[in-house]
């Protein structure tokens, strides 16, 4: 089985939602002040677009070129049998997702590990060069060594979020986690050879990254006291991950695939789930390592929260900033409305975006336009016994 229409829809489908995902992800990233923040949005998008859209992309139309009949709704046809443009597609998308793990390297390197990430970008740049010119029957044998390169620094990188963040964003990290490994999952139950076996249903796959494109869009539309809270949560999403690796490993075991594949399957798939264990550990401990980024930079992935009376009241009693939380310098900002403390940064940073106290919602700036989120009648909060919505005192 090589493809059937309802497995073509989905893959149409989930590469849709991939382009879009990445949009948001870019969009979200110029938005963010914080260097390392931009940063791990743009690394990410480009790891996204590249190994989930683009890719998929050039597998999809290369499913076309394939020699086959098709019979009872389903195509049917032989890997080793194929139209010429074939070897070109497959090798593009080769190409494809090493630059995606690169750009993701590359990005990264500005937060941490930049001679560790140049020296990986720099052997998957050699694989790169290597795709147009060996033969590509070897080719599809050695590529499972720079995605297992790039695969295992991607869950590794995130691993160290999630032990270096503060405990409401753990779990944010925890998730791309698990949203990246079923990528990786997905591209190994696809490939030719477990089709040729027509042992793996044709939807499975499309369905799998289906489901990655909801947990990409989840931490930006959900606030992220959501992952800290719902420890529930973290137990759902793991046991679903255990089911699909043990059914991976399962399936490679019965099929005769090359003893590369098999080998990578059986020994990368449980290194995963090692790592996982050690984030939900993270997690569930609230451990809080004091060697941190300068920034926690996994707010970029989370939906500001909202700030409560309690926060403004001990930001005017510590005489600190209500957004990040420092001590505030000789150079700060005091709304002339309400009193409330701003770093001279966050202060900044307010003004380019929406331009408005959080508290009384009085312009930073006088001559920019005020950009404030939609907001229902009844998720107006009072705060200090200031009237958001009318900004008058109460």
């Amino acid at each position: 089985m090589i493809w059937d229409p309802m497995e073509r829809f989905l893959w149409g489908v989930v590469i849709t939602l991939m382009i879009i995902i990445t949009s948001i992800y870019i969009k979200n990233g110029l938005k963010r002040e914080n260097k390392q923040e931009r940063a791990l949005m743009h690394g990410f998008s480009c790891l996204i677009f590249c190994n989930a859209a683009v890719d998929r992309l050039l597998r999809y139309f290369s499913d076309f070129l394939i020699k086959g009949e098709f019979k009872n709704f389903t195509f049917y046809g032989d890997f080793n049998n194929y139209f010429v443009g074939f070897e070109f597609l497959r090798r593009l998308s080769y190409i494809v997702i090493l630059l995606g793990f690169i750009g993701f390297m590359l990005f990264t390197s500005r937060i941490k590990y930049r001679k560790l990430n140049f020296l990986l970008s720099s052997i998957l740049l050699i694989f790169i060069i290597l795709i147009p010119i060996l033969p590509f029957d070897i080719i599809q044998i050695i590529m499972l060594i720079p995605l297992t390169i790039g695969t295992v620094y991607t869950i590794f990188f995130f691993l160290i979020l999630t032990k270096w963040a503060k405990p409401e964003l753990k779990g944010i990290s925890f998730h791309m986690l698990i949203a990246i490994s079923l990528i990786f999952f997905g591209f190994l139950l696809s490939i030719f050879q477990i089709k040729n076996a027509n042992i793996v249903p044709l939807i499975f796959p499309p369905i799998l990254y289906f489901l990655v494109t909801f947990m990409f869009i989840f931490p930006l539309k959900i606030k992220h006291e959501f992952f800290q809270k719902n420890l529930i949560y973290y137990y759902i999403i793991g046991s679903l991950y255990i089911g699909i690796l043990i059914y991976t490993i399962i399936i490679y075991i019965l099929v005769n695939i090359s003893f590369i594949y098999t080998l990578c399957a059986i020994i990368l798939l449980p290194l995963e789930f090692i790592i996982l264990c050690f984030a939900l550990k993270f997690i569930n401990k609230g451990i809080y390592s004091e060697y941190h980024f300068e920034k926690d930079i996994l707010d970029a992935f989370s939906k500001p929260k909202k700030v409560t009376e309690e926060e403004v009241s001990v930001s005017k009693e510590k005489k600190i900033c209500l957004v990040c939380k420092s001590k505030l310098g000789r150079i700060l900002y005091m709304c002339p409305d309400c009193s409330t403390f701003y770093c001279s940064k966050c202060s900044k940073a307010l003004s380019n975006l929406e331009n408005s106290c959080w508290v009384c919602e009085t312009p930073f700036d006088e001559s920019k336009p005020v950009r404030l989120p939609e907001k229902k009648e009844d998720e107006i909060a009072v705060i200090d016994g200031w009237d958001q919505k009318k900004n008058k005192k109460i």
